[in-house]
């Protein structure tokens, strides 16, 4: 069983140009970031203390109600305490 050993905490930092949130719990962290002058902004996760021997990738095609398909990519892993992780990434799938 896995307990969460350390409380979620979230960091927002603005300026007159952009705006970057930082959440963090144990070795898990996810910053956002948006500019307040242009379109971008951008999501970044990252994770220390990973077993590289333990990453497996794992591709599907998911098939929505509506008919559409999605594709998605699981990337699992151990950390260096044993507790396994999984990201899964959507995107929408585009036939040629």
């Amino acid at each position: 069983m896995y307990i969460l050993a350390k409380p979620v905490e979230t960091e927002t930092y603005q300026t007159d140009r952009h705006i970057l949130r930082r959440t963090k719990c144990n070795e898990v962290s996810v910053s956002e970031y948006q500019s307040k002058t242009s379109d971008y902004h951008s999501i970044a996760c990252s994770m220390h203390n990973i077993d590289f021997d333990s990453i497996k990738t794992r591709n599907r095609t998911l098939k929505l109600e509506n008919g559409d398909t999605v594709k998605s990519k699981m990337i699992s892993f151990r950390g260096r305490d044993g507790v396994r992780h999984e990201l899964v990434l959507f995107a929408p799938h585009h036939r040629k």
